[in-house]
């Protein structure tokens, strides 16, 4: 079996796992999207030290990537129409 390389996505507040869990999509910005996104199969998400003990600076949940779409910020979040990166990808 090919070995491709997995994404990790920092879940930095809780409305973000929301998404991912009620919703099934995570927003990478393009700007900070590896280059080798396309070739990722997995997504890994990391929480840092605002989560409970059992889940605070760890990997302990992943997914396999689907799909990956380009959408304006402003398209995800429509409630954050004055964010300073609402027109960015």
């Amino acid at each position: 079996m090919k070995k491709r390389p997995a994404v990790v996505g920092i879940v930095k507040r809780a409305q973000i796992w929301d998404t991912v869990n009620n919703e099934g999509w995570y927003h990478i910005p393009v700007k900070s999207a590896p280059r080798n996104i396309r070739q990722c199969r997995y997504l890994a998400f990391y929480f840092p030290r605002l989560y409970s003990e059992e889940r605070r600076y760890r990997v302990i949940y992943y997914s396999e990537i689907r799909s990956i779409e380009i959408f304006k910020r402003i398209e995800l979040f429509p409630q954050d129409v004055k964010h300073i990166k609402a027109n960015k990808n």
